[in-house]
C-alpha cells in the first residue's frame, strides 16, 4: 500500500478490505491487521497530497465499511475542497456507507462545499454528491431540507435526474405530511414554499426526456396514496397536484 503507483496501492487497500471482511464474517480478531493498517494509513495521511490517503480509504471501504470512523471521516470531508475529478469521486463514495452514523455530519459538509457540488458542472461528481445527500435525508432539520430543496436542478444525465426525483419523491412525502400535522404558526409559511418548491420540480420530471425518469415520476403521482380510487377525488387531486403556476 506505499507503492507509488495508484493502480497498485488502490488494489492492494481493496484486498486489505476483503481480508478484513473475511476475518469479520469468520469472527476472528482484526485487532493486529487493524495497527498495521493504521500505521500505514497515518504516513499516507502525513503526504503533503491527500490523493494517495483518499484512494486507499476509498478501496478498503468497498468491503469493509466500518473503516470509516469518525476520524476517518471527518479527514476526508476536510479534504473534500482540495480535492479534483476521481479523488473528488472516491472521496464522496467513500462516505456513503457510513454518513449517518455521524452527527452534524451535514454541517460538515456544507461547510466542505457540498451545497456547490451539488449543482457541480461534472456530473459524475454531482451524482455521487447526490447519493450521499439522499442517504442523509432522514438526519436532516426542516430548515435544512428547505435549504437543499431550493439549490437541486432537475437537468443533467439519466443519473443525476434519478438521484435527483428519488430526493424530491422523499421530500414530497415529508413535507406533505409535515403540513398535515404542523402545530407551529411560525414554520408554515416555510412549509408551504419548501411544499411548492418540491412539487414544481416534480412536475418538471414528468417531461424529462428520459422515458424511466418519466414513468418512474408518474407512478410516483399516480400512487393511491396521492391519488384516490373514487373518480372525484381524483379529479380534484389531480387538479391540486399536477397544476403548476409556471405554465
Amino acid at each position: 500500500m506505499k507503492n507509488s503507483f495508484r493502480n497498485i496501492y488502490a488494489a492492494a487497500a481493496e484486498v486489505v478490505g476483503m481480508l478484513l471482511n473475511i476475518k469479520k464474517l469468520k469472527c476472528q480478531s482484526n485487532e493486529r491487521l487493524l495497527e498495521q493498517l493504521s500505521f500505514i494509513l497515518k504516513w499516507h495521511s502525513s503526504q503533503p497530497i491527500q490523493d494517495t490517503y483518499v484512494t486507499c480509504i476509498y478501496s478498503l471501504q468497498k468491503h469493509y465499511p466500518e473503516i470509516v470512523d469518525k476520524t476517518i471521516m471527518n479527514k476526508l470531508i476536510f479534504s473534500l475542497k482540495k480535492l479534483y475529478g476521481d479523488f473528488k469521486i472516491e472521496c464522496l463514495e467513500a462516505m456513503i456507507a457510513n454518513i449517518t452514523e455521524f452527527d452534524f455530519a451535514y454541517l460538515e459538509l456544507k461547510a466542505a462545499g457540498i451545497l456547490d457540488i451539488l449543482i457541480h458542472k461534472d456530473f459524475s461528481i454531482r451524482s455521487v454528491a447526490l447519493r450521499l445527500l439522499h442517504k442523509l435525508l432522514p438526519k436532516l432539520t426542516h430548515e435544512q431540507l428547505f435549504e437543499i430543496a431550493q439549490i437541486l436542478s432537475v437537468d443533467g444525465p439519466n443519473e443525476c435526474q434519478y438521484w435527483t426525483l428519488e430526493i424530491y419523491k422523499w421530500m414530497y412525502d415529508y413535507i406533505t405530511q409535515k403540513i398535515t400535522n404542523e402545530l407551529d404558526i411560525s414554520l408554515k409559511s416555510i412549509s408551504e414554499k419548501f411544499y411548492h418548491q418540491v412539487r414544481e420540480q416534480l412536475l418538471q420530471l414528468l417531461s424529462s426526456k428520459n422515458e424511466f425518469i418519466r414513468v418512474n415520476c408518474r407512478n410516483f403521482w399516480c400512487d393511491p396514496k396521492r391519488l384516490s380510487i373514487s373518480s372525484n377525488h381524483r379529479l380534484i387531486a389531480l387538479v391540486d397536484q399536477l397544476y403548476s403556476i409556471k405554465n
